[in-house]
This record gives C-alpha cells, structure tokens and sequence, in this order.
C-alpha cells in the first residue's frame, strides 16, 4: 500500500478532529462509557490483587494461624529468635509464648499458663478481660473457675506447684491427678476474670517469670503462637521454614483460620470476577452501540467521501482511529480514577493505605483500548460497506 503523503495525514486529521467535534456529544458518551469501565476495572482489579494481605490483616483478629511446638519435651525462650529469623521477610502481626503447667488451689489441680503479658494480646486480641493481666504475685482466673470457687479482683489464694501432665495439650490441658511434688508454693491475688468461650475459661493465668519461680526451669516454654499476614500456600512454607530452623520443634499453621481465609478469599475474588465480566460486557455494549449510532449519522459523508475516492481501508481507518482515540482518553482517565476509587475503598474498609501494583495501570490502558477498537469494529465494518449509489440516491 503507497505511503500517505503529508498534506494527506494532515487532511485525515483534520477530518478526524472536526468530525469528533461535530459530534461530540456521542463522542463523549463513548469515551464516558470507557472510562467508567476503566475505572470500575481498574478498583476492582486493585482491590483483588491487595485482597490477600488485606484480608489476612484483618482476619488477625481471630487469632494466631502459626503454631510451634516440641515434638518431644519443651521448646526454650531462646529457641524464639530462631523463629522470628525464620520469619524473615513475611509480616508478622504478633508473638507470643506459652507455658503450661498444673497448680493446686485448694486442694484441687487446675491448669495454669504462663503468658508473657507484653506481647498476649497480638495474638490473642479476642480476649475479654474484665480487670487487669497479671504482674508479678498476680493471676488472671477463667470465668469459668472465678463463678465455681466464688473468685473476684482482690481476692488472694495461694498456687502450689504440681507436675506437669506427661504430654501437655497447649489448648485445653487437663487438670492433673498427680500427687504434689515438694512445694513450691506463691501467694498470688487475683486481678481479674477472662472470658473467651474456650478452654481459657478454666484456667489461670500468671507470668512466666512467676511460672518459673514455682514449677523450675526457667525459660521453658510449650507453644509460641505468630501472626503472619500471609495466604494459605505462602503460610505452608512458612511454616515448613519455621520448623526447620529449630530441630525437634513442630510449626503447623491453624487450618481453621487458613481454611476461613481461603473460603473468603476465594468468595470475594469470585464475586469481583464476575463483576468485572459485566462492566466489561456493559462497557464494550455502550461502546459498539455509540459507534453504530455514529455510523448511521454519517452515512451520506461516508458515500460521500468514497464517491470521491477513499477506500474501504481508509473509512475503516477512520473509524477505528476514533475508537483509538476515544479508548485512549477514557481508559487514561478511567484508570487514574480506579486507582483512587480503590485507595478510598482500601481506607474506608480495611483501614489501611492501598498497595498499588503499578504493572496494573499500563495494562488497564491497553485493556481499555482493546475493548473500545473491538466494540468498534462491527460498526466499522458496517461503515465500509455503505454504497455511495444508493446513499446518494437517497435510498
């Protein structure tokens, strides 16, 4: 095909320019429609693609979803750094360890654990604790031993060591019918009541530093919980990477978090997937109808022009470069609109600022594009097949 001369650029241009201004108004509902499915698009794919660590931010709130034990025996304090080590480069939102034992209160064995109550509630923050967390001589009692044995704030008692149970179960461990070993015995005061609806509301909380003091050896531990903001597949290796970084140790993400994360996730990205499959449809119908409402206009300077001596080629050209154009602008200010639509949403709901993932805005423009030039394209071929005799004619 010969090269288009200067003079006849500047013509096609031209004609371009003015037939977009003699019509601007279907022009612009065009170009509207493009950039409304731009910015519906670009929010949507945004949000979807920052859903993930969203989600799992705010799903912290239903607790830790790594755990590490010992296989056998009990971790240590200092196993923790190697922990955290292994945690390198994932976020964690929380931390805290663990120790369980059995103490006596009034001729009855009940479980005890030993928090570390800096640190508790980053992992634990659906805790419900009428008063305050122990310090050292202090206790926390479950709601369910407060109301059996008539405890409240104030009230002292003293804890008298036992054994451990042989294989403690962090989560809910059993009261032991071991005899007491020597005493070890602490006068502590009670500075509140948990209530949590789980095993914690029959157990006593106190210090590790105070767990020491009455069972031995220092710094032993049996759980330490972690918060990761991670997806389900990034936890598994995580957790694969934790165990391997203390031999002995066990880390198991919690199914029940992982599985409710999942389940959400999946939900939402699905809901935002067929959403986005309607815009789109909505998007290119709005387009290609605009475009065969701007060919029907133009019929007799279509005819007219080839009566003259343009071809189809140059009437599609036409045509097509309009679709270009109106898919340029809509898509630029559309995606810049769903960038910010979706910063706003980000804030409003999840509280947090949005993490734009910049490879997304190039690609909404192309995307933009390609839905304004292929809903344009029947139209097009619509145009290209007018008959300037019959058109003329007023046929």
């Amino acid at each position: 095909m010969a090269r288009k001369s200067p003079a006849a650029r500047k013509l096609f241009r031209h004609m371009l320019l003015a037939s977009l201004l003699r019509r601007r108004s279907r022009a612009l509902i065009a170009a509207l429609a493009v950039t409304v499915g731009a910015t519906t698009l670009t929010a949507l794919a945004s949000i979807s693609l920052d859903l993930d660590a969203q989600l799992s931010r705010q799903l912290r709130s239903y607790g830790a979803n790594l755990v590490v034990t010992a296989e056998n025996g009990r971790l240590s304090a200092a196993d923790v750094p190697s922990f955290a080590a292994a945690l390198n480069g994932a976020e964690v939102a929380g931390e805290s360890s663990y120790r369980y034992e059995i103490a006596q209160v009034r001729q009855q064995g009940l479980p005890v654990v030993a928090i570390d109550p800096q640190t508790v509630f980053s992992v634990r923050p659906y805790w419900s604790v009428l008063g305050e967390l122990p310090e050292g001589n202090q206790v926390l009692v479950g709601r369910d031993i407060a109301e059996a044995m008539q405890l409240s704030p104030g009230a002292t008692m003293t804890l008298t060591a036992m054994d451990s149970p042989a294989d403690p179960a962090p989560q809910s461990p059993a009261p032991s019918t071991a005899a007491p070993v020597p005493a070890n015995e602490a006068r502590v005061q009670v500075v509140g009541t948990l209530s949590t609806g789980g095993a914690e509301d029959g157990q006593l909380v106190i210090t590790q530093a105070l767990a020491a003091e009455l069972f031995g050896d220092p710094g032993a531990i049996d759980l330490v919980e972690f918060s990761v903001v991670a997806g389900t597949e990034d936890l598994t290796v995580i957790a694969e990477r934790t165990q391997a970084a203390v031999g002995g140790s066990q880390a198991e993400p919690v199914k029940r978090l992982a599985s409710a994360e999942a389940k959400v996730q999946n939900t939402l990205n699905s809901m935002l997937a067929v959403v986005s499959i309607v815009v789109l449809a909505l998007t290119a119908i709005t387009v290609a109808t605009t475009m065969l409402a701007l060919v029907a206009e133009r019929q007799t300077e279509i005819a007219l022009k080839k009566a003259l001596g343009a071809t189809n080629g140059d009437v599609r050209r036409e045509f097509l470069t309009e679709g270009l154009l109106l898919g340029i602008i809509g898509g630029l200010v559309g995606t810049l609109a769903g960038v910010g639509l979706a910063a706003l949403v980000s804030f409003q709901v999840f509280g947090r600022e949005l993490t734009i993932s910049w490879p997304l805005l190039p690609a909404s423009v192309l995307g933009s594009v390609l839905v304004a030039v292929a809903a344009g394209y029947p139209p097009v071929r619509r145009a290209a097949s007018v008959s300037p005799a019959i058109v003329l004619r007023g046929e």
